[in-house]
């Protein structure tokens, strides 16, 4: 089984709804998995001890990141600062994110924790080559193979996303590989701004 552990967003912001608008019409990989999600650990199994590897790594992802994350009571923000693109056999356009430290400490902190309870990354799309960030983490919001397609998201993505802005994140979630599409399968950890909304949510359906 092939999994990847990804960063989603708060889908009530403008900015997911343009993007995701944007995906619907240039992405012909948005059937696959129509939740906006940036990965932070492309995709991965474990050959030599199947499940167990992945308990081990759920069970020591999970405490990591509570550590990492659990005091953070504040929004967190995630910066994108325009987009760009990758032409050739199999084209993708992206937007180029900031992660703050904090997430990208815990992005390095899961890397290490899959080296040591024997996971293995399977060959992903690197961007070009980059000594500070090998995982490469950027938001893809297009996918084509007729270079006219790009070329047409490319003159759009210039009226929708020159400018920087940004998204609140939600939580940090394994994807699993299924026939045909990926399904979240596991809630890692909930990040302080959607426990408070799912918590006023709850309240007001008391009343």
């Amino acid at each position: 089984m092939q999994y990847f552990i990804g960063l989603t967003f708060m889908e009530n912001d403008l900015n997911y709804q343009k993007i995701d608008s944007f995906r619907q019409r240039f992405d012909f990989k948005y059937s696959r998995s129509n939740i906006l999600q940036m990965t932070l650990i492309p995709p991965f199994q474990f050959e030599k001890n199947g499940l167990r590897g992945l308990r081990d790594f759920l069970e020591m992802s999970s405490d990591e990141l509570e550590s990492h994350l659990l005091g953070f009571f504040e929004d967190i923000h995630i910066p994108f600062n325009g987009f760009d693109f990758k032409s050739g056999k199999k084209g993708v356009l992206y937007l180029k994110p900031s992660l703050p430290i904090d997430l990208y400490h815990c992005q390095e902190s899961l890397f290490e924790i899959l080296k040591e309870t024997h996971g293995t990354i399977r060959k992903y799309k690197k961007l070009n080559v980059s000594q500070i960030d090998d995982l490469q983490t950027f938001l893809p919001i297009g996918r084509f193979i007729d270079p006219f397609q790009l070329e047409l998201a490319v003159d759009q993505a210039k009226i929708e996303f020159d400018s920087q802005f940004i998204m609140r994140a939600k939580d940090i979630t394994l994807f699993e590989k299924m026939p045909g599409k990926w399904i979240p399968q596991k809630v890692l950890f909930k990040f302080s701004n959607y426990r408070q909304e799912k918590f006023k949510e709850d309240i007001f359906s008391r009343v």
